[in-house]
C-alpha cells in the first residue's frame, strides 16, 4: 500500500526506488530487505546486498530464497563454511530446490569434500537422471574418490546428453589410461581436445596476464622459434587468446639452477 501511494503521488516513479525506500521505511520487513538486496546485487553492490539478505533471513528465518541468495554471495566471496550453512537451511525449508542442492554439491567439490558432494548429486539425480551437469558433477565426485567404473558410467550419461562434452571425454580417457588401455585413452583425449577446440568461446575485451613455467631441454631452444612455437601452442585452442596479434608483450626469464633449465 505504501509503495502504491508513493507512486500515485509521483515521489517514486520507478519500482526500484520504491523498494529501496520501503526497506528504510519499514526496517523490520523481511520482504522489503529481500527485494532491496536483489536490486543491490543486480547493480553490483554485493556488500549491501549481503546486508539486506542477512536482514531478510533475520526477520524471517524460514524464508528459503533468502538463505539461497545469501549463500550464493558467501560462496562467491570464498566464505564456504557459512555458505554451506545457508544452503543446507534452504534445503531444509524446501528439499525440492534443485538449484540449492546443485550449488551445495558444487561447493563440496570446490572444498574437496567429495563424499558429501556425491551424496548431494545423487539426490539431485533422482529428480533429473539425465541432467548432464549433474551427471558430470557426480562423475567428478566419484573419480576423485577413486571409483573409476561408477565415474565412467556418469561420464557416459553426460555424453549421451552432450556428445561433445570435453570434460566427460577427458574423464573417460583418464579412466582408460589408469585401466591399462593407452590406445583407448589416447582416442578419448583426442576427442576431448577436438571438442575443446570447437567450443565457442566468447571474445573477451580487456587485459589478461598469464604466467606459465615451461622446461627447456637445453640452450638451443632459447630462440625466437621456441617462443613463437610456445605462443602458437597456447593460442591454438582459442581458450586463452584467439591469435598472436592480441599478445601485446611477453617477458621471458631463464634459470640455469635447475636441470633441465627452466624458462
Amino acid at each position: 500500500g505504501l509503495m502504491g501511494f508513493s507512486q500515485y503521488r509521483g515521489r517514486n516513479p520507478d519500482f526500484k526506488s520504491q523498494v529501496l525506500n520501503l526497506s528504510a521505511s519499514i526496517p523490520g520487513s523481511w520482504l522489503a530487505h529481500f527485494l532491496a538486496g536483489s536490486y543491490h546485487k543486480e547493480d553490483g553492490f554485493s556488500e549491501q546486498a549481503e546486508t539486506d539478505y542477512r536482514m531478510a533471513v533475520r526477520y524471517n528465518p524460514d524464508f528459503d530464497l533468502g538463505h539461497l541468495f545469501l549463500a550464493d554471495l558467501l560462496y562467491a566471496k570464498g566464505e564456504f563454511s557459512e555458505a554451506v550453512e545457508h544452503y543446507r537451511r534452504a534445503l531444509e525449508l524446501d528439499p525440492s530446490d534443485a538449484m540449492a542442492r546443485e550449488r551445495l554439491a558444487s561447493l563440496y567439490l570446490r572444498t574437496e569434500q567429495f563424499w558429501l558432494a556425491g551424496e548431494q548429486f545423487q539426490i539431485a539425480l533422482k529428480a533429473e537422471p539425465d541432467n548432464p551437469d549433474l551427471n558430470f558433477g557426480m562423475a567428478t565426485a566419484l573419480l576423485r574418490q577413486g571409483k573409476l567404473q561408477e565415474a565412467g558410467a556418469h561420464a557416459e550419461k553426460t555424453l549421451r546428453a552432450v556428445p561433445n562434452h570435453s570434460g566427460a571425454l577427458n574423464y573417460l580417457g583418464m579412466i582408460r589410461d589408469v585401466g591399462g588401455d593407452p590406445a583407448g585413452a589416447i582416442a578419448y583425449y583426442r576427442k576431448a581436445l577436438a571438442a575443446a577446440r570447437k567450443a565457442k568461446w566468447p571474445r573477451q575485451e580487456g587485459r589478461l596476464g598469464l604466467e606459465v613455467v615451461v622446461r627447456c631441454p637445453d640452450r638451443r631452444k632459447r630462440d625466437l622459434n621456441f617462443q613463437k612455437a610456445f605462443m602458437d601452442g597456447i593460442t591454438d585452442a582459442e581458450a586463452v587468446w584467439w591469435d598472436d596479434s592480441q599478445v601485446r608483450r611477453t617477458v621471458w626469464e631463464f634459470d640455469d639452477r635447475e636441470k633441465p633449465s627452466k624458462a
